[in-house]
């Protein structure tokens, strides 16, 4: 599940028209300015970009799971996840942080329109993405100022969302789980 959220996240990356992230640069195996798409936790956002990193940025934090149910048989997995775009601009310019914040705006809610596309617009092909649920009614975005290095600006978006499968906690480890 892991995998395919960061898969889905970097692939969108890759197709925007302003981030077009080059996956090899992840690998060292092309100039570090192309590496516009990276993961961290909630507890680590805002402590470093990556070294040399490219702008615009889109940054996905890996999700947090809450569990809820009724009873101890009946286990539901509530998951929240995390996105961002930064951009680097003059810390001592207004103007130039104010282009930066609206630029990764237009750039978040592009990213979202094309998640909603992905899974309820039309053609939807839903199995292309990890996503069972996307909740579209449950987004908070806010702005980010100075993050990071001081001089990164834009925005950060979260949301809720379920995986088609969990694992599934309310049942017994397998045989030799153990020892």
């Amino acid at each position: 599940m892991l995998l395919q959220y960061v898969d889905y996240f970097r692939n969108l990356a890759i197709h925007h028209k302003d981030i077009q992230h080059n996956p090899d640069a992840e690998k060292g195996d092309a100039a570090k300015s192309e590496n516009k798409f990276s993961r961290t936790s909630a507890s680590q956002f805002l402590q470093k970009l990556p070294n040399s990193c490219g702008f615009p940025h889109l940054m996905i934090e890996l999700y947090d799971t809450t569990t809820s149910g009724s009873s101890p048989y009946d286990v539901k997995q509530n998951k929240r996840g995390a996105f961002s775009i930064v951009d680097n601009c003059n810390v001592n310019d207004f103007t130039a942080q104010l282009e930066s914040q609206a630029k990764c705006e237009a750039i978040a809610y592009e990213l979202l329109q094309q998640i909603w596309k992905d899974h309820y617009g039309p053609n939807k092909d839903r199995c292309q993405t990890p996503f069972e649920e996307f909740d579209v009614h449950n987004i908070e975005i806010i702005f980010l100022n100075g993050v990071f290095s001081g001089s990164e600006y834009g925005v950060r978006c979260e949301f809720a969302f379920k995986f088609y499968t969990n694992e599934t906690i309310a049942k017994s480890p397998n045989p030799g789980t153990f020892v």
